[in-house]
Formats: C-alpha cells, sequence, structure tokens
C-alpha cells in the first residue's frame, strides 16, 4: 500500500446532502476507514470502506441530521486525514 497525498484530497460535494464523495489520491483496493463525528465529538458514523479504483470513496449520509460534522480518514498504512462537512 502506498501513503495517501494528504496535499491532494477532496470532500465534495460540500455542504452535502446525501451522497458524499471523497476523492483520495491513491488506487484502488485499499482500505480506507472513515470515521464522522458530531460537534460534541461524538463518533456518529464509523465505516470501513474499498477505495474504488477511481480513487473516489462514495459515502451515502442521508440519515446525518444537519449541521457541521468532522470526518477523519485512516488508510491500512496509518496515513490519517480530516475535514469538515457540512450537511444539509
Amino acid at each position: 500500500n502506498e501513503s495517501i497525498d494528504f496535499n491532494a484530497y477532496q470532500i465534495f460535494p460540500n455542504p452535502v446532502g446525501n451522497i458524499l464523495n471523497i476523492g483520495l489520491n491513491t488506487r484502488g483496493n485499499e482500505h480506507i476507514f472513515v470515521s464522522i463525528i458530531n460537534a460534541q465529538g461524538r463518533v456518529i458514523v464509523k465505516d470501513k470502506v474499498i477505495l474504488a479504483e477511481s480513487g473516489i470513496v462514495t459515502m451515502d449520509v442521508s440519515e446525518l441530521q444537519s449541521g457541521v460534522y468532522f470526518m477523519r480518514m485512516k488508510n491500512d498504512i496509518g496515513d490519517v486525514l480530516g475535514g469538515k462537512i457540512v450537511k444539509l
């Protein structure tokens, strides 16, 4: 597994409605652990996804309430990325 380029990732669309996309500068078959944390610091979503060949992870966030969330992503070798999302 290769490292994720911390300077080359995207979270889109943001603000998000129901489907969130995470574009990472790495290619397929890598496990990505995604946590979505609310403003109070509680983990709302914890998921393990497999990165598509395109470098895109797609998540259904339709069950999240409107508000601001923080996202933490980690790969198999321990690289960690973070970002803020706004749920409409």
